[in-house]
């Protein structure tokens, strides 16, 4: 997704960056993972495509009821789910990813306040060492 939104805010074309992610990302990843998937569809959505947000989802629907009826589960919480469940685990992330790009690339077209660029590095510094051992603590389990 990163390579897929520098090169569309290089090239200023950040509008096709969305359908051109989506459209790797189907291939590479949703589609992929169908078929080799040996269970039924329903399944598949809940344990791969929607991993991890469902129990997150009802959980804030359940705090709209009452205490006795934490465990009934209403209709329109499905469609709440499938509303919460794209937009944190897919349009979200993408959207930040690009919008972080994007202001990327302009705070180094015109550095932000007048600054010179040597206090944009500065600034970028602890960000960067954030990711860093977040990245690193990830992959070495700390």
């Amino acid at each position: 997704m990163i390579i897929i939104a520098v090169i569309t805010v290089i090239t200023k074309d950040t509008m096709i960056g969305y359908p051109i992610f989506f459209a790797v990302f189907f291939y590479t990843g949703l589609l992929p993972s169908y078929l080799v998937w040996k269970g039924d569809m329903i399944d598949w959505l809940n344990e791969i495509v929607f991993c991890g947000v469902k129990k997150v989802s009802y959980t804030i629907t359940r705090l709209s009821r009452k205490p006795e009826e934490w465990n009934v589960v209403q209709t329109w919480e499905h469609f709440w789910f499938g509303y919460w469940a794209v937009m944190i685990k897919y349009i979200n992330p993408s959207a930040l990813t690009f919008l972080i790009v994007y202001l990327i690339k302009s705070d180094s077209d015109s550095p932000y306040g007048g600054y010179e660029k040597k206090w944009q590095l500065y600034g970028a510094i602890v960000p960067l060492l954030g990711f860093i051992s977040f990245a690193f603590g990830m992959f070495f389990n700390l």
